[in-house]
C-alpha cells in the first residue's frame, strides 16, 4: 500500500469490475455508432489515429504500430463502406472495432514503462481519464443517452430503436454523408484536444486550432442546413393547414 497521499489504491475486484465494464460499455458503443455507413469507421480511424500520436509521443512504440496498422484497416474498409457503400461493416467488425480500441486505452500512459502493473492511480494521472472521455464523448453520450430514454419509456436497454443520435440528425435534414463530415470534424477536434492535453507545444496547438476552425466551418455549414430543413418543414405544415 503506498503512503502517498495523493494515490488510491483501487481493490483487484473493483479495479477487474470496471476494466470489464469498460471493454464491454465501449465495444458495444462503437456497435451502436455502426448505423450508417461509413460512421463507425471513419470515427475509429481518428481513433486509432489520435492512439498512433499518443503512443508515439509517450514512447510506446508497439502500442503505436499496432494502433497505426488499425488505422490502415479501417481506411481501406472505409473506402468500400462509405456512402454508398459496397460492403458492410457488420456486428463482428464494429464490436472487434471497440474492443480493440477499449483494450488499447487501459495500456496508454504519458510515461510507458515496461510494468504494465501499476494498481495505483495518482491524482497527478486524472489526464488518463480525460482522454478516453475525450475520445469517445460521441459513442458514450449516444448510449448513455438512448439507454436513458428507454429505461424511462420502460423498455429494454438493448431494445432497438432510432432513438441515436446520428439518426435524429438525419430526421433534421442532414444525409449520411454530412453526418459522417460532422461527427468526424467533432472527433477529430477533441482528438487533437486530447494530444494538446498531453504535449502542449506550438505544433500541436496549430493542430488543435486548425480542427477547431474546421469544427466551427462543418457547425456552421450542417447547422445551416439543419436550419432551412425544419423552417422548409415548418413551412409545408403551415400550408396543409391552410388548405
Amino acid at each position: 500500500i503506498t503512503s502517498d497521499p495523493l494515490s488510491i489504491n483501487l481493490p483487484y475486484t473493483l479495479s477487474l469490475i470496471i476494466t470489464i465494464l469498460w471493454i464491454a460499455g465501449l465495444t458495444n458503443a462503437i456497435n451502436w455508432l455502426d448505423g450508417l455507413d461509413g460512421l463507425a469507421a471513419s470515427f475509429s480511424s481518428i481513433a486509432f489515429l489520435v492512439f498512433a500520436i499518443l503512443f508515439f509521443i509517450a514512447g510506446n512504440n508497439s502500442f503505436a504500430l499496432l494502433s497505426l496498422s488499425s488505422l490502415g484497416s479501417c481506411i481501406g474498409f472505409l473506402r468500400y463502406n462509405f456512402y454508398p457503400s459496397k460492403i458492410f461493416m457488420g456486428d463482428g467488425g464494429s464490436y472487434f472495432l471497440g474492443s480493440l480500441l477499449a483494450c488499447i486505452t487501459i495500456f496508454y500512459h504519458p510515461m510507458y514503462s515496461n510494468n504494465l502493473i501499476d494498481p495505483t492511480f495518482k491524482i497527478d494521472n486524472s489526464i488518463l481519464v480525460i482522454i478516453p472521455l475525450l475520445l469517445f464523448l460521441i459513442p458514450i453520450l449516444d448510449m448513455v443517452s438512448v439507454i436513458s430514454q428507454r429505461l424511462i419509456n420502460k423498455k429494454s436497454p438493448f431494445y432497438p430503436d432510432k432513438r441515436h443520435l446520428h439518426y435524429k440528425l438525419k430526421d433534421n435534414g442532414l444525409d449520411q454523408k454530412d453526418i459522417v463530415f460532422f461527427s468526424s470534424s467533432f472527433s477529430l477536434w477533441l482528438g487533437f484536444s486530447a494530444i494538446y492535453c498531453i504535449n502542449q507545444n506550438s505544433f500541436n496547438y496549430l493542430f488543435l486550432i486548425f480542427s477547431y476552425l474546421f469544427l466551427l466551418f462543418s457547425t456552421i455549414y450542417y447547422g445551416n442546413k439543419v436550419f432551412n430543413f425544419r423552417r422548409n418543414k415548418i413551412s409545408q405544415l403551415t400550408l396543409k393547414k391552410k388548405v
